[in-house]
């Protein structure tokens, strides 16, 4: 919907799919013109490593694209460093969703939560979207602590909490 938004006005339609990946979701099946991707965050898997793609499924738009970049082809590795390679990446597979069960019954037995927020709960107002295009709904879990007072006292007692540079990392 918002591609064809985007497109009743001339504009081209991108999208940063990095919380989810090409594993989870893939925009340009669904008319979006160009997809960032951070290769830093689930496609590496362990934060090592910097890097990112921008992907297209029109040809004159890489092109033009790939050449705003790299000036011509084959030169991006040597004016942007090294390339991540097909090994060091990481599997950003149905583990990272794996914790969304465990977490949706641990929030909802703390009564300073107001909300757990992941599109893959049947409470999520987006989760009939993401039913619709996505094939999973990756591990990034948002939720709210109702009382204010509370929230220093949750992250003192959290010991999942860490700092990363990338979601890898974590």
């Amino acid at each position: 919907m918002v591609a064809d938004i985007g497109h009743t006005h001339d504009l081209l339609v991108a999208v940063d799919n990095s919380w989810l990946s090409p594993y989870f979701q893939q925009p340009l099946k669904f008319g979006v013109d160009l997809v960032v991707e951070s290769t830093t965050k689930y496609l590496n898997g362990h934060d090592d490593v910097m890097g990112g793609a921008v992907l297209t499924n029109d040809a004159a738009l890489g092109d033009r694209r790939h050449s705003s970049i790299c000036g011509r082809r084959g030169t991006q590795s040597s004016t942007a460093g090294c390339c991540c390679a097909v090994e060091d990446a990481g599997r950003p597979d149905d583990r990272h969703q794996a914790m969304r069960w465990p977490l949706r019954v641990f929030w909802r037995g703390i009564r300073a939560s107001s909300g757990v927020y992941y599109p893959g709960l049947a409470e999520h107002p987006g989760h009939a979207v993401a039913l619709r295009q996505m094939r999973g709904s990756g591990g990034m879990v948002s939720f709210e602590i109702a009382v204010i007072a509370t929230q220093p006292a949750v992250s003192r007692r959290t010991r999942l909490f860490r700092l990363a540079s990338g979601f890898g990392g974590v």
